[in-house]
């Protein structure tokens, strides 16, 4: 961390370093994952550092990450956040090759079947790519198949997806 000179710096990088230990987290440990106040502190070697309580509440507060089973957790938010301030990604196009394979099918795709699909995948990256999707209402599960909703085919057709069938 910076000493000193510009504050607004050190708060950035404090929320993304931040954001990037909790998606470390969520994508190695899966969707229950995360990383208390205390554990963020110490990796990032800032256990006396008089922002890191308000930085914590910022991200809180914002959305971008919330409170799990005794840790804290990033949200799809929080992931919207990190991918767009550290280069202007959308976050949309790291998860969006599953959606377009979603959207091809009107009767929806199970977990078996995208795995078939993404064989290159890791299951640990599927699985972020469906948790990512699914929070952010492009899919739902239902009878063990992930569908596409109304956003999730608008999204496809933002993309140049061509798809058959309806919602």
């Amino acid at each position: 961390m910076h000493g000193g000179g510009n504050t607004q710096w050190m708060d950035d990088e404090l929320r993304l370093a931040t954001l990037q230990i909790l998606l470390d987290q969520r994508r190695m440990q899966g969707e229950e994952a995360g990383a208390s106040e205390k554990m963020i502190a110490y990796i990032l070697e800032i256990q006396r550092c008089p922002r890191f309580k308000l930085n914590m509440d910022f991200l809180m507060q914002n959305g971008f990450i919330e409170k799990g089973n005794r840790v804290l957790k990033i949200t799809p938010a929080g992931y919207d956040f990190l991918l767009e301030r550290l280069g202007g990604l959308k976050p949309e196009a790291s998860s969006f090759p599953v959606l377009a394979e979603i959207l091809k099918k009107v009767e929806g795709l199970t977990l078996e079947e995208l795995q078939a699909v993404f064989p290159d995948k890791t299951a640990t990256d599927l699985e972020f790519s469906l948790w990512y999707l699914t929070e952010k209402k492009y899919i739902e599960e239902r009878e063990q198949k992930f569908k596409a909703t109304m956003s999730g085919y608008t999204l496809g057709k933002r993309f140049g997806t061509t798809f058959d069938g309806a919602v």
